[in-house]
């Protein structure tokens, strides 16, 4: 099988493999690797990154939260002076 009509044909089962309960998943795998002849493995791991070809690359950064409040930092300050900057 060419790899255009092997892509179309996983486009396919991808869309049949979302929308079917968890019972069928695993005939609908059987199918995927009787046709294009892939393992088991490799035909899960083609399907789960079929949607991440659409998705961008980058994600999202996670904003940081501040731990301490400006008291805490102020207390932190003096004993790090007091110590003679240790941590520089």
């Amino acid at each position: 099988m060419k790899l255009e009509l092997r892509m179309e044909y996983l486009e396919t089962i991808y869309q049949r493999y979302r929308k079917s309960p968890k019972e069928s998943k695993g005939k609908i795998l059987d199918e995927l690797c009787k046709v294009c002849k892939y393992k088991r493995k490799y035909a899960i791991w083609k399907l789960s990154q079929l949607p991440m070809r659409d998705k961008p690359k980058s994600r999202a950064k996670r904003r940081r939260f501040k731990r301490y409040d400006h008291q805490v930092l102020e207390v932190l300050e003096k004993i790090w002076e007091a110590a003679n900057y240790p941590w520089l």
